[in-house]
């Protein structure tokens, strides 16, 4: 097996580090003197661009229209140089506005089901507000704010990658504290690592499409869902437990609502490991990035009172095809192409939706399927996995692949299942 020593995650932790202590200790004059530079950088290069692209005598237009449209704004960015330094603060600021929209939706949905508590996703929300709107009054004005908070964060994230590149080569172990990068990024870790595996598969590239850490069986596996297009290119994530896959998410069509962001939340359980496999690769186009866990005997008696607690919660849904079927023996499966139906034709899942907490209502922004997929395995993997942020699927690709680097980790097992690898 092909490993790497993750010397880049100590290059990316040190810049990380160096950039965070000069951001503390510069002053604000100091980054606009940067941030200046960088303009006249941008300037060069886009102009560079844009004459390369003219003396190979293209004949694409729009092309040529993107060229000069990026040295256009280059330039405007040098000359306004105050209101393009500004766009830091105000993407800070967005960022604060997200998240206070995130945590107000989640307290609303939990209210909405009749769920006590969640009053600290209203603090959360509150403060979010407050922090974003006072920003975004004045962007220049707390521009010093902002990059303190962005040095601090920094430089604690490139603490987190050469804690990982030290752990990796063996030289110490540390505490299994993760900072996460912000999750507006790691949404995009799958995709950007699907579009990786494609580029090897078109060019005839050498790819491992399995490993595997001595000749260790796992007890729990942990997929990573993602396709080239569409919504999946956030991701997906379900567990395979005890011969049973488990999956959480928006299901049913009839619920959703703001462009299924929002819906009744929907788990289903399938037994057949490798229909389930072949339907998501075959009818939804998908990647699968499976990781093993081994466990512990009592780490597997927890997931197993985890996983039957949440069943005594479910009562039996049934899919829009099914629903038919009961009404009417002559409705025709080709009638009803929801996600739902089509699954049920092709794995027989059981479908299922909660009597009671807050899994009632699925939010991609929050109740998702990496959140339930938490609530089942993140009691028994607590000292291993801790996160702090929002969890998206991309969050546990990007820790389980650096823990699957390390000797000694639970994670022992690494395995991709695309369309290709059928052929």
């Amino acid at each position: 097996m092909k490993r790497i020593n993750g010397k880049s995650y100590l290059i990316i932790g040190l810049i990380l580090i160096i950039i965070g202590i000069f951001t503390l200790i510069g002053s604000v004059d100091l980054f606009k003197s940067v941030a200046n530079l960088v303009f006249i950088f941008m300037v060069l290069i886009s102009i560079k661009d844009l004459f390369s692209f003219i003396l190979k005598k293209p004949n694409k237009d729009i092309k040529l229209f993107i060229k000069i449209f990026n040295v256009i704004i280059s330039i405007l960015a040098l000359i306004f140089n105050e209101y393009s330094i500004a766009i830091v603060p105000i993407i800070f600021s967005a960022y604060s506005l997200l998240n206070a929209f995130i945590n107000s939706l989640n307290f609303i949905l939990l209210k909405i089901n009749k769920i006590k508590g969640g009053y600290k996703l209203l603090f959360f929300g509150l403060f979010y507000l407050l922090i974003g709107v006072i920003i975004l009054l004045g962007p220049i004005v707390h521009l010093d704010f902002v990059l303190l908070v962005l040095g601090i964060y920094s430089i604690l994230l490139g603490f987190s990658f050469v804690f990982d590149y030290l752990e990796i080569n063996h030289f110490r172990r540390f505490f299994k504290i993760r900072i996460c990068l912000p999750s507006i990024l790691e949404v995009f870790i799958p995709l950007s690592v699907l579009q990786k595996v494609n580029r090897k598969i078109n060019n005839d590239e050498e790819i491992v499409l399995e490993e595997k850490k001595e000749n260790i069986n796992p007890d729990l596996e942990i997929f990573v869902h993602v396709t080239q297009n569409g919504f999946g290119t956030l991701g997906h994530m379900d567990i395979y437990f005890n011969g049973e896959f488990i999956s959480y998410g928006n299901y049913d069509i009839s619920s959703y609502k703001l462009y299924d962001g929002i819906g009744r939340g929907i788990l289903f359980i399938i037994k057949d490991k490798q229909k389930y496999i072949d339907f998501c690769i075959e009818d939804n186009k998908k990647t699968l990035f499976s990781f093993g866990i081994k466990l512990n005997e009592k780490e597997k008696k927890q997931i197993e009172k985890n996983i039957n607690k949440v069943k005594e919660n479910l009562k039996e849904w049934y899919p829009p095809y099914v629903q038919a079927k009961n009404k009417n023996k002559k409705a025709k499966i080709k009638d009803y192409m929801d996600y739902s139906s089509r699954l049920y034709r092709t794995t027989s899942a059981d479908f299922y939706k909660f009597k009671t907490g807050k899994f009632k209502s699925f939010s991609v922004l929050g109740n998702n399927c990496v959140s339930f997929a938490n609530k089942i395995i993140g009691s028994v993997l607590k000292d291993k996995f801790k996160f702090y942020g929002v969890l998206t699927p991309g969050t546990y690709y990007d820790y389980l692949e650096r823990e699957f680097m390390k000797k000694g980790s639970i994670v022992v097992s690494k395995k991709i299942y695309t369309k290709s690898s059928k052929n």
